[in-house]
């Protein structure tokens, strides 16, 4: 099993300028690998070999490819490959049936973009990345309580077998 404490980030945006800004936002971050892609459908073709920990979409994703899935469709191709996926959905749309659709679809994050958008988008990965490795602490955790408790229950076991032993034992010498 890999780094526990490292994260993979996929950031899709059809424009190169944000893409590499949110980019060089996030390399400062420690523990994370960034992985940038055009189109969601690049991200889609590359999830094997890097499967994410969290999302960073734009809404709009076809200005340069009329025929590219927006973050929408791609927010919901990938949640029927990594159904818990922490999506962070950036864009200049205001629609409320939009943010509406985007809270159905569980997405942790929406940033409008604006002047400092890029570090809306940073703190908001700082925060995903917080809760992803709490989580993955706590699941640890409960695994070795698990663990623990199981050894503790052998234990009990053979200590017990050995009480019934020994009172067996005294049994057949004080009365036969």
């Amino acid at each position: 099993m890999g780094d526990m404490t490292r994260l993979k980030v996929a950031i899709v945006d059809d424009d190169p300028m944000m893409l590499k800004l949110v980019q060089l936002m996030l390399e400062q971050m420690e523990g994370i690998e960034i992985y940038t892609y055009p189109t969601g459908e690049d991200l889609i073709a590359d999830i094997e070999t890097n499967k994410p920990d969290i999302l960073v979409s734009d809404y709009w994703l076809n200005s340069r490819a009329s025929q590219a899935m927006s973050g929408m469709e791609l927010v919901k191709t990938l949640r029927t490959i990594i159904a818990d996926l922490p999506v962070i959905m950036i864009s200049s749309q205001k629609d409320l049936e939009v943010a509406l659709e985007l809270i159905k679809l569980k997405v942790v994050d929406y940033i409008e973009k604006s002047d400092d958008f890029a570090r809306k988008v940073e703190i908001s990965v700082r925060e995903v990345k917080s809760m992803i490795l709490l989580n993955r602490e706590i699941e640890l955790t409960q695994n070795s309580i698990l663990k623990d408790r199981k050894h503790l229950q052998r234990v009990g076991l053979a200590f017990l077998a050995g009480v019934l032993i020994t009172l067996a034992i005294l049994y057949f010498d004080w009365f036969m």
